[in-house]
């Protein structure tokens, strides 16, 4: 068997009539057949040596018969296969080795999980380690390196190192550090945005310099940023904590129900000019002799076609007199507190929800004062360093 592959194989395809005599005339050639196989009455198959081909179709060259070569087996067929496709094949070796060669190199290192820690930092320690781009890995040295980062940056709790391809993917959780103690030295007051008088007090951290009842200002201090030590000393901190206030919201509308209105007397005196293409020409100039007047300016054109763009201009001066006339507050008083009512509401944020809404009126001799105020629970503190 191993014989006839190294030396070669043939699979032949006869046709014709009286295939039977076939076997004789290879029999007296000395050319054993193989693998035998008749399909049909005029068709058989068989394999013989490569080297007894040519004697095959010379014994076969006769009008009867119609030989074809099916296939080649064997070891010498396989050689000239590859020897005429051989730059292929090298190139298909080249490409798998190249393909290991680069496949054992780290070409990209990701991070992923790192809060406080910066990527240079990371990727500064695992050179340290011996790990970069351009390098390689082996991969039973992953567990040192692991190791190495967490002893190298106490930020790190926990990493993990995993080899996939050209890159290494290195996942990191960070020591989390209560804010308590993160903020411990810095220094953050919280104090009031509005005015108002305080109705509840929840304190996280720092002191409070307020109590539930006192009326606090803008700008007044409600927690501070620091602690009190038994031993007298403080220690700065960052003040946290919720303070919560009534702040009302208010306008105010003044009404007068003596009301001076200025009445035109009936006099009146009358400047005429023409304008031409942005020239005036007075016509009749007077010199207007009212203390207390209104003006009134009329112009028109002098031809109706417009041939030509004359301008009549006429300035009225007419003649008032104060008329001193009552106003009735009951008649207006329902219209002025709603507009004192939306003036107040127009001042509240958005989000806000009213407690009560009440409204005052202020008699001063003749002038009214309708006041609106809007009571809301609010949370009214705000850092400040």
């Amino acid at each position: 068997m191993l014989k006839n592959m190294f030396s070669g194989l043939a699979k032949v395809k006869v046709s014709g009539l009286n295939l039977d005599r076939i076997f004789t005339i290879l029999k007296k050639k000395n050319i054993p057949l193989k693998n035998i196989k008749r399909t049909t009455k005029k068709e058989i198959f068989f394999v013989i040596q490569a080297s007894h081909l040519t004697k095959v179709k010379e014994s076969l060259d006769v009008p009867c018969y119609n030989l074809s070569v099916q296939k080649y087996y064997g070891m010498p067929f396989i050689l000239q296969f590859f020897k005429k496709r051989i730059g292929l094949f090298i190139g298909a070796i080249l490409f798998i080795v190249t393909t290991l060669i680069i496949n054992s190199f780290i070409w990209k290192i990701e991070i992923y999980g790192i809060e406080s820690l910066t990527k240079e930092q990371i990727v500064q320690t695992l050179s340290q380690a011996g790990v970069s781009v351009g390098q390689g890995l082996n991969t039973k040295n992953i567990e040192g390196i692991e190791n190495y980062l967490s002893q190298q940056l106490e930020q790190i709790s926990m990493v993990s190192i995993i080899k996939k391809g050209t890159s290494i993917i290195v996942n990191v959780k960070e020591v989390r550090v209560p804010s308590i103690i993160a903020n411990l030295g810095q220094q953050t007051h919280l104090i009031s945005g509005f005015e108002g008088v305080v109705t509840q007090i929840n304190v996280v951290q720092g002191t409070p310099l307020i109590k539930v009842g006192d009326v606090i200002k803008t700008g007044d201090a409600l927690i501070a940023g620091y602690f009190d030590n038994i031993d007298g000393t403080k220690t700065s901190c960052i003040a946290m904590g919720e303070v919560f206030a009534r702040v009302w919201y208010s306008s105010s509308i003044n009404f007068d129900t003596n009301k001076t209105e200025m009445i035109r007397t009936g006099n009146k005196v009358e400047n005429t000019s023409m304008s031409l293409f942005g020239t005036n020409f007075n016509i009749k100039s007077v010199q207007n002799p009212y203390e207390n007047f209104e003006i009134e300016n009329k112009q028109k054109y002098l031809f109706k076609n417009n041939m030509l763009p004359f301008k009549i201009n006429k300035t009225f001066y007419y003649e008032t007199e104060p008329i001193l006339i009552e106003q009735d507050f009951e008649e207006n008083k329902n219209k002025l507190i709603n507009e004192a009512m939306l003036l107040a509401r127009e001042k509240m944020p958005i989000n806000l929800i009213s407690n009560k809404e009440f409204t005052t009126i202020e008699k001063n001799g003749t002038i009214y004062t309708v006041s609106a105020y809007i009571e809301c629970q609010m949370k009214v503190d705000t850092p400040k360093n």
